[in-house]
């Protein structure tokens, strides 16, 4: 279905798609590991097809620092990421 210019395939070049679709195809999915070395951490996974952008992505959000809220009384502390 590849374009003889060596792009991607559009959306509307699978056969199964209406050709007048504007429909994009997304999923997004948390997964959770089952044991304590990754207890409380989601894995989430996105995935499109004829998007706007192609990209992989690793995002690290930290738990909040223990005792934080003593150390810094009264003030909003952030989240590390």
């Amino acid at each position: 279905l590849a374009p003889e210019d060596g792009s991607e395939p559009s959306y509307t070049d699978d056969p199964s798609v209406p050709d007048d679709s504007v429909t994009p195809t997304f999923a997004t999915m948390v997964l959770w590991i089952n044991n304590p070395r990754w207890d409380g951490v989601p894995f989430i996974l996105k995935a499109g097809k004829a998007l706007n952008e192609r990209k992989g992505e690793i995002r690290i959000q930290f738990k909040p620092a223990p005792g934080a809220n003593r150390m810094f009384a009264g003030q909003e502390v952030p989240r590390n990421e």
